[in-house]
């Protein structure tokens, strides 16, 4: 009796390339063995950006990590 969300609803991604490049690098950084802070992504995104309102705060590279499934695959700090 809920109400249901439709399928592709919500926010759409700010930059689906910037989030697909963040993905790959932090893939890139566990790969060698680095431990990844959620300020290092956060500093990523920054430097990536061209999009200079962009925050890249906090609870972007929480929403990020689980949008990307990234969370369940390796542990942050």
């Amino acid at each position: 009796q809920g109400i249901f969300r439709r399928s592709g609803g919500g926010r759409r991604r700010s930059s689906p390339k910037m989030e697909d490049d963040i993905s790959k690098w932090i893939k890139q950084q566990f790969t060698a063995g680095e431990e990844i802070e959620m300020d290092r992504i956060q500093e990523y995104a920054l430097a990536i950006t061209a999009d200079r309102t962009f925050k890249a705060s906090r609870g972007w590279v929480s929403k990020f990590l689980d949008r990307s499934g990234l969370r369940g695959l390796y542990s942050f700090r």
